[in-house]
């Protein structure tokens, strides 16, 4: 009979192969980081061209079909910078917390955010949904980022303090931070999360 981790990790895999919407390569890559998941801390940490050379694409790829993986609620990654550092993975099984994999329960700390969010003399606003913008053409390549609908939160900001308590308290990890902007480098679907009250 197989444990509850290996259990737990074909679920997983079971979950990423059902969902339609992702392209058919996200699956070998949630394949493959599902190999280097370390049973104790419940994370895995190989290397972008690890991971390209594994599925046999591009590092640019890999980038992308993570970014992928994020968007559709099955993987949370923990962005290091620097040479010799790696990205954290982890699979997020739907409806488990993001330590299911882990060997022991393990609380994120609200002190330390999982990754830095650098300020920058951009010109963007404190709050862009009520401060105007001091130069305009300064966001415009923030805004190609990321795609589709949503609202751009920035890291240090109410809004950003309220997305992550929302995070903590389904278990998730914290967005994926722009050190470059200050922003969150992807939109998020509201300005403050569902069900939120000031």
């Amino acid at each position: 009979m197989a444990d509850q981790f290996t259990a737990d990790q074909f679920a997983w895999l079971n979950q990423v192969a059902a969902d339609h919407d992702l392209p058919s390569a996200a699956f070998k890559l949630a394949y493959i980081v599902g190999r280097h998941v370390n049973r104790e801390k419940g994370c895995a940490w190989p290397g972008q061209e690890s991971l390209a050379r594994a599925i046999g694409t591009t590092v640019r790829t890999v980038r992308s079909l993570t970014e992928n993986l994020i968007a559709r609620g099955h993987l949370a990654v923990e962005v290091h910078r620097g040479r010799g550092l790696t990205n954290v993975y982890r699979m997020l099984l739907k409806g488990k917390p993001a330590s299911a994999f882990a060997a022991e329960e393990r609380k994120i700390d609200a002190q330390k955010p999982e990754t830095a969010c650098a300020k920058t003399g951009s010109g963007l606003p404190t709050n862009p949904l009520t401060n105007p913008l001091k130069n305009p053409a300064a966001r415009e390549p923030d805004w190609k980022l990321g795609g589709g609908e949503g609202v751009w939160v920035e890291c240090e900001s109410p809004q950003g303090d309220a997305w992550r308590r929302h995070w903590r308290a389904q278990g998730r990890l914290e967005a994926v931070r722009s050190g470059r902007t200050g922003y969150y480098a992807r939109r998020l679907p509201s300005a403050y999360p569902p069900g939120w009250e000031g």
